[in-house]
C-alpha cells in the first residue's frame, strides 16, 4: 500500500530540478551563484517547513539560526585559516544545534504566536549585536574574504552545495517517516492527545527545534561560503520572514514546497528588483493571491491538477493489511490483587467561587466496570482531567497502583497505565486511521523516539494496530484520513487509540455519544470484555445501559459525591431518584 514509483520520491524530484536548472544556467552562461542560492534557500525553507508543516510551529525569526551560523562560519574560518568547506559546514551544524538547544529550552515554554514572536525577537537582538559589535562582526561592513580552499570555482562550490542540500533533505525525509517524525505530526494535530498517550511533548518540540536549527544553520553556513562573507542584513527583521514566505508560497503541507518557493522567490526578486527598488510592492500581491486562491501553495495547485488532494509531507499509504487479522486481545490480564487500583482521598478543585469537586473519596477496583454518572455540569469530565493530570487538584490525594500520582505530569501518568478517551472527540485529523492507532501502540511499546528506522517496518506494532482497528470495525477504513471519517467512526477510532496504550485503567468519557445503535452494541460489548482485564471508569448518559453494564456506580452532583455502590442500590437511593 506504499507508493513504489521512484520518480515520485521528493529527493529525486529536487535533485532532478536542481540539476536541470543548473544545466540550463551553465549552457546559457548564466551566473551559477544564483542557482546555488536557490539550492541553499531550498534547504533553508526545508528546515523552516520541518517546524511548520510537521510540528505546527511557525518561526518568524528562523533567520536567527541562518544569520548566526553564517557568522560562526566566517569567524571560524578566520580563527582556523587551515579549515576547509566541509569542516566549516560541520561547524555551522553543531553551532546551530547547540544554539537551538539553549534558545529552545526557553522559548518553547510558550506556544503559538508567542513562540513565533520570541524567535523574531531573538533574530532582532542578534541583528543589533552583529551590526554594532564591530570588533567581532565587522559591523555594517560584515566579515569578508571567507576562504574556499577546496571549491574555489563557482561550479565546484555549486556541486558541493547541491550534494550537501540533497543529503540533508534526504535525512529530513527519513526522519519524517521514523517514529519520532510520526509523533511530531500527531503533536501538530492534537498536542493534548499526544500527552495523554504518554509522550513528553515539550521534549519532542525541543528535539525538533534542534534538528531544524541545525538544518537552517547549515544553509546559513553555505550562504556565508557562497558570498565568502557574513553580513548583518540576514538577521534583520526585513529578511526574518523570507523563509516562511518561501515555504508558504510553495506549500507548507508539502515536502517539495520549499523548492518551488525558493525558485519563485529568487527569480521574482531578480526580475522585479532589476527595474524597481520597491519590488516588494509587486511581490506582496503575488503572495496575497496565492494565499487566497491556493492556500496549499504552488504544490497544492499541482496536486489539484493531478487530482490528488492530499498532503505530501510523507509518502502515501499504510502497511499492507495481513490476509488474516489476529483478533484483539488485551495484553493486560485479570489481576487477583484485591487492593484498589485507584484510591482517591479528599479530592477538591475550585475555579474561583465555582466548586467542581468537593472532598471526593472513592476507590476503583481492578477488573471492574465502574460508572461515573451525574447531570451536565456535575464535574465528571473535570474529575477525569484531575485523574489524568490535565488539571491539578487543590487538595487531596490520588494513588494509582500504590503510587501517589497527584503531582506527576500527564504524560508520566499515561506511561504508568492511565489512559482515557475524551468527551469531545480527540484524534489526529490529518493522519490516517491506521496512523492514529499506531501512535498509541508505539507509545505503549516504549518507542517514544526512533530517528532513523521506518516506523511502519515494525511488524509487531503493525499487527497490533490491525487487531485494534478490526476490534472496532474500522479495518476497512484504515487508510482513510481521520478528517474524512464519519462522526461515529471517529468515536470508534478514539476508543481504539485509547486501547492502543495497553493501560491498566481506562477512563472512557461518553464513548457511546454520537454512535448508531449497532455501534453502541459493539462498543458496549467491547467495554464489558475490557472490564474483565482492566479497571474501567466510564462516564455515560445512557442510564439504562449504564445500569445493565456496570459493576459499580458513583453519582456526582454539583461537585459532591451523593451515592456510590452496586447499580441496584444506587438506582434505589433517594438522593439519586430525587
Amino acid at each position: 500500500m506504499r507508493s513504489t514509483r521512484p520518480w515520485e520520491h521528493p529527493i529525486l524530484v529536487i535533485g532532478a530540478m536542481l540539476i536541470g536548472i543548473s544545466a540550463v544556467a551553465y549552457a546559457m552562461g548564466m551566473p551559477m551563484n544564483r542557482i546555488t542560492q536557490i539550492a541553499i534557500y531550498t534547504l533553508y525553507g526545508g528546515g523552516v517547513n520541518f517546524l511548520i508543516g510537521y510540528l505546527g510551529l511557525v518561526p518568524f525569526g528562523a533567520s536567527f539560526f541562518f544569520g548566526c551560523a553564517s557568522y560562526a562560519v566566517a569567524i571560524g574560518a578566520g580563527y582556523y585559516s587551515s579549515g576547509n568547506e566541509i569542516q566549516l559546514v560541520m561547524l555551522a551544524l553543531v553551532f546551530s544545534a547547540l544554539l537551538a538547544l539553549v534558545v529552545g529550552a526557553v522559548i518553547l515554554r510558550r506556544r503559538g504566536l508567542y513562540f513565533s514572536l520570541l524567535t523574531l525577537a531573538c533574530s532582532q537582538i542578534a541583528f543589533e549585536i552583529a551590526f554594532k559589535w564591530t570588533d567581532v562582526t565587522g559591523g555594517e561592513n560584515g566579515l569578508q574574504n571567507v576562504p574556499r580552499p577546496l571549491f574555489s570555482s563557482a561550479l565546484a562550490f555549486h556541486v558541493f552545495t547541491v550534494v550537501v542540500v540533497l543529503a540533508i533533505l534526504w535525512g529530513l525525509w527519513r526522519l519524517a517517516h521514523a517514529p519520532f517524525g510520526r509523533v511530531m505530526q500527531a503533536l501538530r494535530d492534537n498536542e493534548q492527545r499526544v500527552t495523554s498517550l504518554g509522550y513528553n511533548t515539550y521534549l519532542v518540540k525541543l528535539i525538533a527545534l534542534v534538528v531544524a536549527g541545525a538544518v537552517i544553520g547549515v544553509a546559513g553556513g553555505l550562504m556565508s561560503l557562497l558570498l565568502q562573507g557574513a553580513y548583518a542584513n540576514n538577521l534583520s527583521w526585513q529578511h526574518a520572514g523570507d523563509a516562511v514566505l518561501m515555504t508558504a508560497l510553495g506549500g507548507v503541507h508539502h515536502f517539495l514546497g520549499p523548492l518551488w518557493g525558493a525558485i519563485t522567490f529568487i527569480v521574482l526578486e531578480d526580475r522585479l528588483s532589476a527595474f524597481t527598488e520597491n519590488w516588494w510592492l509587486f511581490f506582496a500581491p503575488i503572495i496575497i493571491l496565492f494565499a487566497l486562491l491556493s492556500p496549499e501553495g504552488m504544490q497544492g495547485i499541482v496536486q489539484r491538477l493531478l487530482r490528488r488532494d492530499r498532503w505530501t509531507l510523507t509518502r502515501a499509504g499504510i502497511p499492507v493489511r495481513p490476509q488474516q487479522i489476529v483478533p484483539y486481545q488485551s495484553s493486560s490480564t485479570a489481576n487477583a490483587d484485591s487492593s484498589p487500583i485507584l484510591s482517591i482521598k479528599g479530592l477538591s478543585k475550585r475555579f474561583g467561587s465555582i466548586v467542581t469537586q468537593h472532598n471526593i473519596s472513592l476507590d476503583v477496583q481492578r477488573n471492574q466496570l465502574h460508572s461515573f454518572i451525574g447531570p451536565n455540569g456535575a464535574g465528571k469530565t473535570t474529575f477525569f482531567n484531575l485523574l489524568t493530570g490535565l488539571l491539578e487538584a487543590d487538595e487531596g490525594q490520588i494513588v494509582f497502583d500504590g503510587q501517589d500520582i497527584g503531582k506527576l505530569p500527564a504524560y508520566r501518568r499515561a506511561r504508568l497505565g492511565v489512559a482515557r478517551s475524551f468527551q469531545i472527540l480527540s484524534v489526529f485529523p490529518n493522519l490516517t486511521a491506521f496512523e492514529n492507532v499506531r501512535i498509541a501502540v508505539q507509545g505503549a511499546s516504549g518507542q517514544w523516539g526512533g530517528f532513523w528506522r521506518d516506523a511502519h517496518d515494525n511488524a509487531a506494532d503493525n499487527a497490533r494496530v490491525w487487531s485494534l482497528l478490526d476490534a472496532v470495525g474500522l479495518a476497512d477504513r484504515a487508510g482513510e484520513l481521520c478528517v474524512s471519517l464519519a462522526h461515529g467512526e471517529k468515536r470508534l477510532l478514539e476508543i481504539a487509540v485509547s486501547l492502543g496504550t495497553d493501560a491498566k485503567l481506562l477512563l472512557l468519557d461518553e464513548p457511546l455519544a454520537g454512535l448508531a445503535e449497532t455501534d453502541r452494541q459493539v462498543v458496549s460489548a467491547l467495554i464489558q470484555r475490557l472490564a474483565k482485564s482492566h479497571a474501567v471508569l466510564l462516564i455515560e448518559h445512557d442510564i439504562d445501559r449504564v445500569l445493565a453494564l456496570s459493576d459499580r456506580i458513583t453519582v456526582l452532583h454539583q461537585g459532591r459525591l451523593i451515592a456510590d455502590g452496586k447499580p441496584n442500590d444506587v438506582a434505589r437511593d433517594p438522593q439519586v431518584r430525587g
